[in-house]
């Protein structure tokens, strides 16, 4: 295929993806047709360019070899060589290989797939940002526990604290930072707003992240069933509500034979490299994956595994079930709980001054910590007063607010804070 036909190919088939992706400390630019590397140029020839580019593009599958040959080399003749050559310099151009491969793998009689995240699949937040201040020691222990899961002893990291307090950005951070040094395989799942998802779900959004039909495979096994989760999780209560027979749905053994499978194929996928999985919202989570998550979390110190999960602990509170399967995977062994306080009124002032690009009179430094109670969240709506035209002045008049109640009046999808910190916003941008 002439260079001017690949390119015509690939403005008509790409779909509505931005013009640039960033991943593992590379920038492509797609229009421009060009690599960078921890912000040098890359020479990168005209085809592997194009392969790299397919692949990130179709990154949410694993891509043939015939497809790509078919793609890119428009079904001329050509020799399966070259196709692996191009595949080695499109790892080299991205500072991969094919021992690591933490940007592209091959996947075994099935083809190739991109598999280092890129900014469209992770919040904006979770690039690694200089406005990102404090939580040096949480970081300090989550680093600690990415060496020691290098040498096989994995283990559970849970961070806990009020709504805002900054869990996702402390954990999207921390991702960034494995994803870009390339020190494991990191995988980011939301857990979604909803008891209802379906049995497993987290997991087997992970099995299709790692392209793993093994793992994937048993928790479709563990979730087969109308209400699988309830007779999984309680099967001495679930089968009046569930209507299914004793034989359709697994007995304890069985569902204990399974969990040790979906371990072993985990444990598959991590020795060829250490994985590292965020959970966010686990609060959200069905109780079947807690389960799970309980059992996994007895098995990570033998393991190159670091599950880190993210949960308010006020809306656990108000269910049992879910605090106790928590609870019990806290327990393990090598298990560490980190507890995200306020942050301090020189935090405060530094992240102040890095968004607004100046530094502040101590006065609204005071103010702005006594109104948000040191709440990232809160803090970043008063400072969106602070920005307006003579809103500095407005602050350090105004009553200080009582600390919110954990878990109240806050909802994590549309940044919402509770109403009494609402009003006071109100009445600042309305004076």
């Amino acid at each position: 295929m002439r260079e001017a036909d690949r390119s015509e190919w690939l403005d008509a088939s790409r779909p509505q993806e931005p013009s640039r992706f960033r991943f593992a400390g590379c920038e492509i630019d797609v229009a421009k047709r060009s690599v960078e590397r921890r912000g040098e140029p890359v020479e990168v020839e005209p085809r592997v360019f194009d392969v790299l580019v397919f692949l990130i593009e179709h990154r949410e599958r694993v891509v043939s070899a015939e497809e790509l040959l078919d793609a890119l080399w428009g079904g001329a003749a050509v020799t399966p060589s070259s196709l692996s050559q191009a595949v080695y310099k499109a790892r080299l151009a991205v500072g991969d290989d094919g021992e690591r491969q933490c940007v592209i793998r091959t996947v075994h009689r099935r083809g190739f797939r991109f598999v280092a995240p890129v900014p469209s699949e992770i919040p904006e937040a979770c690039e690694t940002q200089a406005d990102f201040v404090g939580r040096q020691l949480e970081l300090q222990r989550l680093e600690a526990a990415l060496r020691r899961v290098r040498h096989a002893c994995g283990g559970l990291v849970t961070l806990v604290g009020e709504p805002g307090i900054g869990k996702t950005r402390l954990a999207c951070e921390f991702s960034a930072r494995v994803m870009a040094s390339c020190a494991a395989g990191t995988h980011r799942i939301q857990c979604l707003e909803a008891f209802e998802t379906a049995a497993y779900w987290p997991w087997c959004r992970l099995g299709r992240a790692l392209a793993s039909d093994r793992l994937r495979g048993v928790f479709e096994r563990l979730a087969r069933g109308k209400r699988a989760h309830l007779a999984l999780v309680e099967p001495a209560d679930a089968g009046a509500t569930t209507g299914l027979p004793a034989s359709g749905r697994p007995t304890e053994s069985a569902r204990l034979h399974l969990f040790e499978s979906a371990v072993a194929a985990l444990a598959g996928e991590a020795q060829r490299r250490p994985i590292v999985v965020v959970i966010d919202d686990l609060q959200w989570a069905d109780l079947p994956s807690l389960a799970f998550l309980r059992f996994l979390a007895g098995c990570l110190p033998s393991l190159p595994i670091l599950v880190v999960a993210a949960f308010r602990e006020a809306d656990l509170a108000r269910d049992r079930e879910r605090s106790r399967l928590l609870a019990d995977a806290g327990r393990s062994a090598g298990a560490e709980t980190l507890t995200l306080a306020a942050l301090s009124r020189r935090e405060i002032g530094r992240l102040a001054e890095a968004r607004l690009g100046r530094p502040l009179m101590q006065e609204t430094v005071a103010a702005l910590q006594s109104l948000s109670s040191g709440n990232p969240r809160t803090l970043g709506e008063l400072m969106a007063v602070v920005e307006r035209p003579g809103g500095e002045a407005l602050l350090p008049e105004s009553p200080p607010l009582p600390r919110a109640p954990t878990g109240i009046g806050h909802n994590t999808k549309t940044h919402e804070i509770d109403e009494e910190r609402i009003e006071s916003l109100r009445i600042l941008e309305t004076e």
